[in-house]
């Protein structure tokens, strides 16, 4: 059972709308290149007294752990100083 969650904004009691998959990436109008990027699966709750919606990836914990390098996007873990694929390093 989903443990039950409180709206932020308002106070009352946000009910789950379910689990989707949401596209990673950019549509262009040429070339649907975010095809490759993947999807991101997010739990979605939403309050029934003021419509805030609040989405929730277990992907976070994951992600908070790793570091994206902004020359090669490749993801590492945070406690190394370059990146392993292009060695660039890391700003603090």
């Amino acid at each position: 059972m989903e443990q039950s969650l409180i709206c932020l904004r308002c106070g009352a009691e946000m009910v789950s709308l379910g689990t989707r998959d949401f596209q990673l990436g950019r549509e262009t109008m040429f070339f649907d290149s975010h095809l490759w990027e993947g999807a991101l699966e997010l739990k979605i709750f939403g309050c029934p007294s003021c419509g805030k919606v609040e989405f929730f990836s277990e992907k976070v914990r994951e992600w908070a752990a790793e570091y994206e390098c902004p020359v090669c996007h490749a993801r590492y873990p945070r406690d190394a100083e370059r990146c392993p694929k292009c060695l660039t390093k890391r700003e603090k």
